[in-house]
């Protein structure tokens, strides 16, 4: 797999690794700024497995700075040379992230209510036309955002692992009291949540759950709550994943939970720094997106 990493020049390019440098199967893509590492949100989307045409929706979220997101998007468009800026038949860009959007390649995608309330000007048969006639998806699942949860994506909850088969979150049965954990009221709000869209989507789609630890507090020190314990957000690529590993109890659960469930799919635990990096928010599938 070739792998291009945008890095910010000069100071983070003289840091690079010697080795990483001398691999013809990594590019180096040179910016003068990035408004943060999320690129999943920003970069290239391709909704068509079968004929992949790299498509951009305007990225300007509402819990991060807009300067920030001008930026981003400029290096979302200079990814692919050929990415079509989707608008609606009235020249209105819409609004959305790349973590909020999980599709099946074949025309059914799922997308949180943060659309609408990000695209308040536009009707929502103007989203779905839109969807339609720019992007090929002929159906739009919204689904709310999950309690607690600043981004209001998807990509910590549910996911697509192929046409017909979904991958949807779950939390601990049993609640263990600690300082970090959020309060038992807010993981049963939290678990009545998944559990219930488990139940809504499996009259649609085959679903298998993964237990995500139980969600931790909103360290004040970090911009948005933490992702530490969220196995949702591991990195596909063809038949591999790399999934995040904490250091928690959950870590095996999950990697054998994906295992039984997915037994055609290699799983690699990945847990240098993503404990570190999950304390900002994300983790593996938001700091990357695939180039077809």
């Amino acid at each position: 797999v070739e792998v291009t990493v945008v890095i910010k020049k000069p100071y983070v390019e003289k840091g690079f690794p010697k080795f990483l440098k001398n691999d013809s199967r990594i590019h180096l893509h040179k910016v003068v700024a990035i408004g943060d590492i999320w690129i999943r949100d920003y970069g290239p989307l391709f909704l068509n497995y079968k004929s992949p045409q790299a498509v951009k929706l305007k990225y300007s979220p509402c819990y991060t700075l807009s300067k920030w997101s001008s930026t981003d998007n400029r290096i979302g468009q200079l990814l692919i040379e050929k990415t079509k800026t989707i608008k609606t038949q009235d020249g209105v860009e819409i609004r959305l992230d790349g973590g909020n959007l999980t599709h099946n390649g074949n025309g059914t995608a799922i997308v949180t209510n943060r659309l609408i309330a990000e695209n308040e000007s536009l009707f929502i048969g103007e989203l779905r036309q839109t969807f339609l006639e720019e992007l090929g998806i002929s159906e739009l699942i919204f689904i709310p955002v999950e309690p607690g949860d600043d981004t209001g994506h998807v990509d910590g909850v549910v996911r697509f692992m192929d046409e017909d088969t979904l991958l949807i979150s779950n939390y601990p049965e049993e609640y263990k009291s600690t300082n970090e954990l959020i309060s038992k009221e807010d993981w049963k709000e939290a678990k009545y949540f998944v559990d219930n869209l488990a139940n809504r989507l499996g009259a649609q789609f085959k679903v298998k759950r993964l237990t995500n630890a139980v969600p931790r507090k909103h360290d004040r020190r970090y911009p948005i709550s933490s992702a530490i314990g969220n196995y949702m957000n591991f990195l596909r690529v063809g038949e591999t994943i790399f999934l995040p590993h904490y250091g928690i109890e959950q870590d095996e659960i999950a990697k054998s939970t994906l295992e039984r469930e997915f037994p055609g799919v290699e799983i690699i635990n990945i847990s240098k720094d993503v404990a570190r990096l999950a304390q900002y928010g994300g983790v593996l599938n938001c700091v990357t997106c695939h180039l077809y």
